[in-house]
């Protein structure tokens, strides 16, 4: 391609900080998304810049609205391009079941892998694991659930559950023409992962699973009546609870909180007259391995979806059975991993059942992995070790 390609032009450090800079964010928006909206690839002359290609008089694509644009704008406005620039993910959002999820893509491999974030997470979770994928020869998928930051909110959130995330992502498939995939899930995101395997094994190549062994939304999911009733679980499973909490704070003060909260070794629990946020002195630093850019696009991506479905999915349908499944058995090869740091292994009965044969009998084909230093991020904060692992998984199960 030549000199004014714009992938060369923008792999040149400073030079899309400079074009970019001459305007507002929401110009820069603008005129990307008319840019990427031809048949053409955006090819600047010498003496221009990617950004100078676009007439400002031109009008957004039909079926781009100002609303959209101004979610976008408001959403980088606070983000900035800067990791956009350094690693050049493809952003869509796709119609899944009535609704537009947003979803992130890099790499071209004809083996996909589709990543399934948790809670408080989006596609984000996932930065370091889908470069190392792509770069390893797959395409790397993950879209942010339904009511999670970019993708839409369902008409009525409060009827939402699990089995949504399991329609959304055979349909999400489906629509991108992808008939078999890797699954990797993280918190909340692996109970559909373990789910889609049960349900439609013929549409799973392999199974990760970080921090969560496997379960099934229903009363023994998680024992909350074993815990005490400052359980965090017990606490934002009741309605209007933990929207009073986190209504103290900004957006950007909850994903701190929970951040922090989940990174510990203990089950967060509040005394009885104490709240979840009351946990966290408001002293308490990030985890190093956690930065404030890394919070700030968290935070940035649950001001537009707020907590009203998250709270739904995972917290107040995890104890309910939405799929009737008996005798359940995910037949693919699956991995767990698991951070001994991790909070997860304090609840109840957890140790034991990773080790059982229970769990055994369910995945037969079952490897596990536990990481001294890891917690329940552990693939942010040991990227390196758990894209090594993960990749030799899937190397292995490569068919």
């Amino acid at each position: 391609m030549p000199e004014g390609f714009y992938c060369k032009r923008w792999q040149e450090p400073g030079r899309a900080e400079a074009d970019f800079g001459r305007f507002d964010v929401k110009t820069v928006i603008k005129n990307i998304y008319i840019l990427f909206s031809g048949t053409k690839p955006p090819t600047a002359r010498e003496d221009q810049e990617i950004m100078d290609m676009v007439d400002p008089s031109t009008p957004l694509p039909p079926w781009f609205s100002e609303e959209d644009l101004a979610v976008y704008a408001s959403l980088y406005e606070k983000s900035g391009f800067r990791y956009s620039l350094q690693v050049p993910y493809s952003h869509t959002h796709v119609e899944v079941n009535g609704l537009k999820l947003h979803v992130a893509e890099i790499g071209t491999g004809p083996k996909v892998v589709l990543f399934l974030h948790g809670f408080p997470q989006i596609w984000y979770t996932w930065r370091y694991q889908m470069i190392a994928v792509a770069k390893a020869g797959y395409r790397a998928i993950a879209y942010d659930f339904r009511g999670y930051g970019l993708s839409e909110l369902p008409a009525e959130p409060e009827k939402g559950g699990f089995i949504d995330l399991v329609e959304d992502t055979i349909s999400l498939l489906d629509t991108l023409g992808i008939s078999k995939a890797f699954l990797i899930g993280t918190d909340l995101g692996s109970i559909p992962a373990y789910m889609v395997a049960v349900l439609y094994p013929e549409r799973v190549s392999g199974v990760v699973s970080l921090g969560i062994p496997f379960m099934l939304p229903g009363p023994s999911c998680v024992r909350t009546d074993l815990m005490s009733e400052g359980f965090y679980c017990n606490r934002w499973k009741e309605p209007g609870r933990a929207e009073a909490d986190f209504g103290r704070f900004d957006i950007k003060t909850v994903v701190r909180n929970i951040y922090v909260l989940f990174s510990g070794k203990e089950p967060p629990t509040a005394k009885e007259n104490q709240e979840i946020m009351d946990l966290v002195d408001p002293s308490t630093p990030l985890p190093p391995w956690f930065s404030e850019e890394d919070l700030a696009v968290y935070a940035s991506l649950y001001e537009k979806s707020g907590f009203r479905y998250p709270l739904q999915v995972p917290y107040r349908t995890i104890g309910i059975d939405c799929c009737g499944i008996t005798n359940p058995k995910v037949l693919a090869p699956t991995l767990l991993i698991m951070g001994e740091k991790d909070y997860v292994l304090g609840f109840p009965g957890m140790v034991e059942y990773i080790k059982s044969d229970l769990l055994k009998h369910i995945v037969p084909d079952l490897d596990s992995v536990f990481l001294e230093e890891g917690n329940h991020f552990v693939h942010e904060k040991l990227p390196e070790q758990v894209n090594e692992i993960m990749i030799n998984f899937l190397n292995k199960h490569r068919k």
